[in-house]
């Protein structure tokens, strides 16, 4: 894959989640936090650039100088302090108009004095704009070669307000699986797939002791965990048709479910 090869000069994960409390809503974030770290694991430079606590620094870094941390839009948070989806609609205007020529000055241009070139992955709807008006700035400046840039789509939320031919033009697009390809085909644009993955720390054996504490909870009654955001997306209704029917079978199922703050 090109994005491994040795004259990366680092890649950046753009997006409006991120590691911060304010900025942790769903799985996006999840994605592009354990993504940063299996990347920085692995050698490679990492900037996360993300909509920030407004509270905490503009900048920061982590992992010995690995991982760059840039919480974008802070003036706007200061006046949306729920978390990153208030005020969306500013942010992500403020968002397209000033992470594109900020990426130029500084991973763009640098990489392209190193005779490198940088990774740029971009994610979900809100990043599109500020991907293609990346790349127009890049070729603008005769820096295309300086990047492999992908816009990368976990679900359809937002597509309205996405301009495909000029995303298709601009970037490589990706999704996280065979469903949301065939979502994407469906409005003419064919995606590579490329699977979200499992964090190392999932892959490691459970503690006896921990799984002591959960039979202890759970007993010997049926228990289903659901995790995600009361979104009709997600299934909900599905799982509690699910589990009633489970119920009316004569069975004692539990479900255990969460969804995100911004519900």
């Amino acid at each position: 894959m090109p994005a491994m090869a040795a004259d990366i000069s680092e890649v950046v994960l753009v997006a409006f989640e991120g590691p911060d409390r304010y900025s942790f809503v769903g799985g996006l974030a999840t994605r592009m936090n354990d993504l940063a770290d299996a990347l920085t694991k692995r050698g490679r430079r990492v900037r996360q650039l993300f909509v920030g606590d407004p509270t905490l620094p503009a900048f920061e870094e982590r992992s010995n100088g690995m991982l760059r941390l840039e919480r974008w839009g802070q003036w706007i948070s200061r006046y949306h302090p729920k978390d990153v989806y208030d005020g969306e609609d500013g942010k992500w205007r403020d968002f397209s108009r000033t992470v594109p020529p900020h990426l130029l000055d500084e991973v763009i241009v640098p990489a392209a004095r190193q005779g490198k070139r940088a990774v740029l992955l971009f994610e979900d709807w809100q990043t599109a704009n500020a991907a293609i008006n990346t790349t127009v700035l890049a070729q603008r400046a005769g820096l295309r070669g300086a990047i492999t840039p992908f816009w990368n789509a976990n679900n359809t939320y937002g597509f309205a307000e996405v301009d495909f031919p000029a995303l298709d033009r601009a970037v490589e697009i990706t999704t996280v699986s065979r469903f949301m390809r065939a979502q994407m085909t469906g409005i003419g644009v064919d995606p590579q797939i490329h699977p979200n993955g499992i964090a190392e720390r999932y892959l490691r054996p459970l503690p006896p002791s921990e799984a002591r504490v959960l039979r202890t909870a759970f007993g010997n009654r049926l228990t289903f965990v659901k995790v995600a955001r009361f979104d009709p997306d997600k299934r909900w209704l599905w799982a509690i048709d699910a589990v009633a029917a489970l119920r009316d079978g004569g069975m004692r199922p539990r479900l255990v479910m969460r969804g995100s703050r911004a519900d």
